[in-house]
């Protein structure tokens, strides 16, 4: 599968947003100005990396090595899996397809992060 080139910035909205960071800590570290260039941006990722969902976006940041497995994510990872949960349901508030409630979307998230960490040490 061949994927078109990412820039920097977007290597680190990538990294940004599957480490749970906070959509506006994500718009003020890059510059964003309005949540719609922020779903803009995300769009244009996941296109470019041949995704559809925000899973797999954080499958990505580890197979890309934008992410690693290491003290801070050992030592944090319940505060990364409730931010880029807490990420996806406002993703999903502002789409309208609140099918998962904020539980569901972090129980979703949190099996995800735990398989990568059970590969990744």
């Amino acid at each position: 599968m061949q994927f078109e080139s990412l820039t920097y910035t977007e290597m680190c909205f990538i990294k940004k947003y599957a480490s749970g960071i906070s959509i506006d800590q994500i718009k003020t570290d890059l510059n964003i100005e309005h949540h719609e260039d922020f779903f803009k941006s995300k769009d244009i990722v996941k296109l470019k990396l041949g995704i559809i969902d925000d899973i797999d976006l954080i499958k990505e940041a580890f197979n890309l090595g934008l992410l690693v497995v290491d003290d801070f994510i050992l030592k944090n990872i319940y505060h990364i899996v409730f931010g880029m949960a807490y990420n996806m349901y406002l993703d999903n508030i502002k789409n309208k397809t609140t099918v998962d409630g904020l539980q569901n979307i972090y129980l979703k998230v949190f099996i995800v992060y735990l398989c990568i960490l059970k590969t990744h040490i």
